[in-house]
């Protein structure tokens, strides 16, 4: 019994990992937020998260390491089992499958991370002509010449706090009309 209900959770994974991988194909093909320098930001933390998409069942574990010069992702399922690793430095975006069958697109996962975290005048800094950030108390807007892209909404986890987009968010994508819901766990300075 114990054998089915695994393997009915590793398909529903698999589902969701590639139901990402479409969306963000999709938004390449219209808008793709630009990609920042890994040292645009020289915070230290490391935060463990729980993402769940679209009101799926079930969440991934995300442990998040962002260093002066680099951003570590690691994937895991709720098992605790390590899917992927994303590793974003002064070379790229590196994705590495611990899963053979799982395709993700490593880059704009790392924009949406990028848009979600980073601070606002960092973005601006960043976001070339056509791009438009804007952010109110617990929310940020991003558009691309007057198309809203994404939101990114922090009102739930930590209202009028300066760090709270490190505490979770829940991230409209409104070129493919999924919704991400993150939660942090632990945040830890490094």
């Amino acid at each position: 019994m114990f054998w089915w209900k695994l393997v009915g959770k590793l398909f529903s994974l698999v589902t969701t990992l590639s139901l990402i991988a479409c969306t963000h194909t999709s938004l390449l093909q219209t808008a793709q937020l630009p990609l920042l320098p890994a040292d645009s930001w020289n915070a230290k933390f490391q935060l463990n998260q729980s993402i769940t998409i679209s009101g799926k069942d079930g969440a991934l574990l995300l442990a998040l390491v962002k260093k002066e010069d680099s951003l570590e992702v690691t994937i895991l399922n709720n098992l605790g089992q390590r899917l992927v690793q994303l590793s974003h430095t002064g070379l790229g975006v590196r994705l590495t499958k611990h899963w053979p069958d799982i395709t993700l697109p490593a880059d704009a996962i790392t924009r949406q991370l990028q848009a979600s975290l980073w601070p606002i005048d960092i973005l601006t800094q960043f976001y070339s002509e056509g791009w438009s950030v804007k952010e109110s108390k617990c929310q940020r807007d991003i558009s691309y010449r007057q198309d809203l892209i994404l939101t990114v909404n922090y009102c739930a986890y930590a209202e009028g706090s300066t760090s709270q987009r490190l505490l979770g968010a829940r991230i409209e994508d409104h070129k493919s009309g999924l919704s991400i819901d993150i939660e942090t766990h632990e945040l830890t300075p490094l």
